[in-house]
């Protein structure tokens, strides 16, 4: 489903003394099929715009249209198909799971929608997302940190949305956990075609996994590109408090310090170790 957000801007507690603007004037287009990184700093308003995208929040000024269906300030009839087709992970799994075993938890959505969801299916979801089918007898409570955020995620696939928001998804999650699970985002993006809308502050995988790259800051979108190009902004980052990848300011380093002209920064890890060798080889025979 394509997200086409105009002229959108929200404000918290309108008309009191603590009103506070927190999007203002909002116009971004987000294709069928795209994974897209947001990110900004503390207060950037990221939290905010993807509250709007399943009707968690509804703009205080102009339309959020998700696939069919349309968010304005005027009444919103058509919440439950939407929150169906757009399923949210939050960042903290604990938020999330409630119920007495994995099967109760994944099973929770399917009965509130009204869908009948058959235990091979089920077992599907969880296969799909790294987990042993002997978890579903489990309290998600007595599971890792790891293992919940898994369930939290299957809860939401079952219901087969047609896109998927992760909030800081690998928060608190050790590396290898983190790298595992954004290879499980990539792959369910790729293999079931979902559009992903991933809120990161790592730049790493911004860019390594995301075709589209919204920058936000103050409430606004300053910035929405593929994120070689965001990444080309290196000085405009800085100055609203966003680093550079890792892998970008080693290429700088080097292209600087040792005349090493690396063109691609969006190859692989390897490919960039390879060039490194490449030239050190080079270098060593002349």
């Amino acid at each position: 489903m394509d997200i086409t957000f105009k002229n959108v801007s929200y404000i918290y507690q309108k008309n009191s003394p603590f009103e506070q603007r927190a999007l203002e004037d909002i116009n971004v287009q987000l294709p069928s099929g795209s994974f897209v990184s947001v990110v900004g700093h503390t207060g950037s308003g990221k939290s905010t715009f993807i509250q709007h995208l399943n009707g968690l929040l509804e703009p205080t000024e102009g339309v959020v249209q998700v696939g069919p269906y349309e968010l304005s300030p005027e009444k919103n009839k058509h919440l439950k198909g939407l929150r169906k087709n757009v399923g949210m992970v939050f960042q903290n799994p604990d938020h999330q799971l409630f119920e007495e075993t994995v099967q109760k938890e994944m099973m929770f959505g399917p009965k509130n929608f009204g869908i009948n969801v058959t235990g091979t299916e089920l077992e599907n979801v969880i296969k799909d997302v790294g987990l042993d089918l002997d978890i579903l007898s489990r309290s998600p409570f007595d599971l890792s940190g790891g293992q919940k955020k898994r369930v939290a995620i299957a809860s939401v696939l079952v219901l087969k949305p047609k896109v998927l928001i992760l909030d800081e998804p690998t928060a608190g999650l050790d590396p290898l956990g983190k790298y595992k699970m954004m290879e499980l985002f990539s792959h369910l993006h790729k293999s079931q075609q979902l559009t992903i809308i991933l809120v990161t502050h790592h730049m790493e995988d911004a860019l390594k996994y995301s075709d589209q790259m919204m920058v936000m800051n103050k409430g606004k979108v300053v910035l929405i590109d593929h994120p070689l190009n965001v990444f080309k902004r290196k000085e405009y980052l800085k100055e609203i408090g966003l680093a550079l990848p890792e892998k970008i300011e080693l290429i700088e380093i080097l292209q600087k310090e040792l005349n090493l002209t690396i063109d691609d920064a969006g190859q692989s890890v390897d490919e960039l170790a390879k060039s490194i060798g490449d030239w050190v080889k080079e270098g060593s025979g002349s």
